[in-house]
């Protein structure tokens, strides 16, 4: 790790810290009722700095993917905490922890340099099992719609996978 990224992740970890204890301290309007939604956020945020300062692939993606889901979760339950959002709305609003992980996954894929297909495809599929399922808790989608075209969700699936198993043996 060069100087520049020590340097970089020394700061941000002081920063870390700090919001650490004006959250103890009850600085901010924080504590530890509505602040937990930092040591979600925390260990996400020093993946992602893990992500961005590794050479080795695999592990890029694997932290970015985990930091990403980690680092945007909390900061989904900080509308909640700081009452932004009420709790009882999260009856609705579970799929967007669905959608969460699909655009952490998609952002994961992009950083990868877009080698990683079965991210791509997995993301999607989560993206659009997240809207589906949103648009049935906010919209009151009719169910009979579903019960027509959900079969169609599994053919997407069938073909990323066809297309990254062909995909897989012309680079071979």
């Amino acid at each position: 790790m060069s100087k520049k990224h020590v340097l970089l992740v020394g700061y941000l970890t002081v920063l870390l810290g700090l919001a650490a204890y004006s959250m103890i301290n009850g600085h901010f309007g924080l504590n530890h009722v509505n602040g937990w939604p930092f040591y979600l956020a925390m260990p996400g945020f020093f993946s992602l700095v893990t992500a961005f300062t590794t050479k080795n692939l695999i592990a890029r993606l694997l932290f970015s993917v985990f930091g990403l889901i980690l680092l945007l979760l909390g900061g989904f339950f900080f509308l909640f905490s700081f009452g932004v959002m009420s709790w009882k709305e999260m009856e609705t609003l579970w799929p967007l922890c669905i959608i969460i992980a699909g655009v952490s996954e998609l952002i994961a894929h992009v950083i990868g340099g877009r080698k990683t297909k079965s991210l791509l495809f997995t993301s999607l599929g989560l993206i659009t099992g997240g809207v589906i399922a949103l648009s049935f808790t906010r919209i009151n989608t009719n169910l009979t719609i579903l019960d027509k075209v959900w079969p169609l969700h599994i053919v997407i699936l069938g073909a990323g996978i066809i297309f990254t198993a062909t995909h897989r043996a012309r680079s071979k």
